[in-house]
């Protein structure tokens, strides 16, 4: 147990649903609304992320680093702010990575100094004996590699586009999920690699943090959130109601197994209903954005836990926003944001 966290038996065991398609679920949603960045954490290395003679080919980079607003000043401040606290665990050359791709390298430092935030000790750096490559992250103890990513919203007729201004339209839930899947599947064949090329152990568990900050432009999910319907078969709710009186009777979710692509390719959602990626110990995921966050970082994280991974972590690892595993069929939640 982590000093200065809340026991897990102090916290509420929700029951969200189960991995029975004939069974009944419930659960809840929360929304983030802005930044609050703990600035206690410090660092050695430059005083500041941005650097003004790099040449911004992001024109995210080039408005939070340029900008005089005061959205694009705050958002300037929270990326130094996080810059003091993590720099030394990230790639050496992230600042100039960040003028090209700015999203990407911005989860992952606000990743790392998450995890630091939450009494995770993460491994410098200059300490790793492949500075240059290998996984973006390594958690000291226990000893856990750490893969982030962030998917665009793609090209094609699956591709994730934004909506018109003023219109109302479906939230394309089975893009994003696509695009989810897709990442998961990207990092998940890189940590086969790194065990197979040496780079890391067979026996270390390994993480993969996706961010849909550029897929998705909207918070907003449902009662089981996005990501863990894509890595357990969880649809929609299905709620039913008596004819004779009104009264809600029962409540379920659809069994659905599948995305379907416009193709007619079925994209399974049961990577941790089964042992296909049983690499991955676990999936940590946040929507945020360098313009939009929570009210403390880290809180909106969810972390699902994959039942059949051949190195397993334990429950309570990382005590930050909701945390979802399966037992007995069932799928269950903490809610680690209300201890707070």
């Amino acid at each position: 147990m982590l000093e200065g966290h809340a026991r897990s038996d102090e916290l509420a065991n929700d029951y969200v649903g189960s991995l029975d398609p004939e069974s009944p679920g419930r659960s809840g949603v929360f929304v983030g609304c802005s930044y609050c960045i703990d600035d206690g954490l410090r660092n050695s290395h430059s005083p500041s992320f941005f650097r003004p003679a790099v040449l911004a080919v992001d024109p995210v980079y080039a408005a939070v680093r340029d900008g005089e607003a005061d959205f694009a000043r705050e958002a300037r401040g929270v990326v130094e702010s996080l810059w003091r606290a993590a720099a030394q665990y990230v790639d050496a050359d992230i600042q100039q990575k960040a003028a090209v791709s700015f999203h990407p390298h911005f989860w992952e430092l606000y990743l790392a100094a998450c995890l630091l935030r939450d009494g995770m000790r993460l491994v410098p750096r200059s300490r790793r004996g492949l500075r240059d490559r290998g996984p973006d992250l390594q958690m000291e103890q226990p000893p856990v590699w750490i893969e982030a990513i962030a998917p665009t919203q793609g090209t094609g007729p699956d591709a994730v586009t934004d909506g018109i201004p003023g219109m109302v339209r479906d939230v394309p839930d089975d893009g994003i999920k696509l695009r989810i899947l897709s990442a998961i599947q990207e990092k998940f064949e890189k940590f086969e690699h790194y065990v197979r090329n040496g780079t890391i152990s067979s026996s270390d568990p390994c993480v993969v943090a996706v961010n849909t900050g550029m897929v998705q432009k909207m918070w907003g999910d449902r009662e089981v959130p996005r990501i863990v319907r894509s890595l357990f078969p969880f649809g929609h709710e299905v709620i039913e109601i008596s004819r004779r009186d009104g009264r809600v009777v029962g409540r379920r979710h659809e069994h659905t197994p599948a995305v379907i692509k416009q193709n007619g390719a079925a994209v399974p959602t049961t990577g941790f209903e089964t042992p296909g990626w049983a690499r991955i110990s676990m999936v940590i995921h946040s929507p945020v954005d360098v313009f939009n966050g929570t009210s403390a970082e880290g809180r909106e994280f969810v972390t699902v836990h994959n039942p059949h991974a051949v190195n397993p972590l334990p429950l309570g690892l990382l005590k930050l926003g909701t945390e979802y595993w399966a037992e007995q069929q069932m799928l269950r939640g903490r809610r680690w944001w209300m201890a707070e």
